[in-house]
């Protein structure tokens, strides 16, 4: 059985039409607590769609890392095989082939996880300093409210880069033993099995190394896969040899463009249908309503009933 953990934030109509597409398969909402639309998300519960316990996400910061935790906390805590599968999206992400073809291909690949990844050690500089140097992305003296051209989040940011240029001022951060630091998508997928193993291995010292980390969700699941006794239960049977900066390279599931901010359009429909990945981010349903509906009409098939 496949279930899927969706972090969601705005957007509610996109969310809702994933979710449609996605059931009658479980489905557990993370939902921003800063979130505008907090509410019209709670009331997407349903019989097949649970919501974990929410935070307040700041992007590039360690509460991204806690909401996966607690999603991936209420996968656990549901009855199920070893070989059953958590799929972990965005509310903004879309799929490209039916769940039917996604369940076949987890069935051929039932000892493989899906969190391709390399080891930082291994890397550049730049990658290094992600995890060597001081960062603070979820610190907001300013609060996080919507304000005026938005001078709130602009000052927060403005104090989190200050925080980063004085990290050398600080004493250099303990690495906790044993842990082999890999970075790679943040889509990433795990069976019950292993992600059973992976949840046991957190303790204090490694959520306070990867607290202080710059995008630890890139991080944080690929460095405890890294150093697990899965490590080679990847796609790549192990850690990828490093190709340069770039996450899209280490995509799982998804097609993902290299700007890693594109919103996919009608325009981008013959590289979709194409594509041998199962999944799309980013779509709205402003800007990919075009999109969406051919590859319902054209791939998916959609339930009679759905009401886009």
């Amino acid at each position: 059985m496949i279930s899927f953990g969706i972090l969601v934030h705005a957007d509610v109509a996109m969310v809702k039409r994933l979710i449609r597409v996605l059931s009658p398969n479980p489905i557990i909402l993370h939902i921003d607590a800063k979130s505008e639309n907090f509410a019209d998300f709670c009331s997407l519960a349903t019989d097949n769609v649970t919501l974990a316990d929410c935070v307040s996400v700041n992007w590039a910061g360690f509460s991204l890392v806690e909401a996966m935790k607690n999603i991936f906390v209420k996968f656990l805590q549901n009855p199920g095989e070893d070989n059953d599968r958590i799929v972990l999206l965005s509310g903004l992400d879309y799929p490209i082939k039916p769940i039917t073809n996604l369940s076949d291909f987890f069935n051929l690949n039932d000892d493989v996880e899906f969190c391709r990844y390399f080891e930082i050690d291994k890397s550049s500089l730049h990658y290094k300093a992600q995890i060597g140097d001081y960062h603070c992305w979820d610190y907001s003296p300013f609060g996080t409210a919507e304000s005026f051209l938005g001078w709130k989040r602009k000052s927060n940011i403005v104090v989190r880069r200050l925080f980063e240029r004085t990290s050398i001022l600080r004493s250099k951060k303990q690495r906790p033993e044993s842990l082999i630091p890999a970075h790679g998508s943040g889509w990433i997928s795990f069976t019950r099995k292993t992600l059973t193993e992976l949840m046991s291995f957190i303790t204090p010292e490694i959520d306070k190394f990867f607290s202080s980390s710059f995008a630890p969700d890139e991080k944080y699941f690929h460095s405890l896969l890294a150093s697990s006794s899965a490590r080679n239960a990847t796609v790549d049977k192990g850690p990828m040899q490093f190709q340069g900066r770039g996450t899209s390279k280490l995509a799982n599931l998804h097609i993902i463009d290299s700007s890693l901010s594109k919103t996919f359009t009608e325009s981008d429909w013959e590289l979709i249908k194409d594509s041998p990945m199962f999944f799309v981010r980013k779509v709205t349903s402003r800007d990919s309503q075009a999109l969406l509906d051919l590859i319902d009409l054209r791939i998916l098939q959609p339930k009679e009933d759905l009401n886009l």
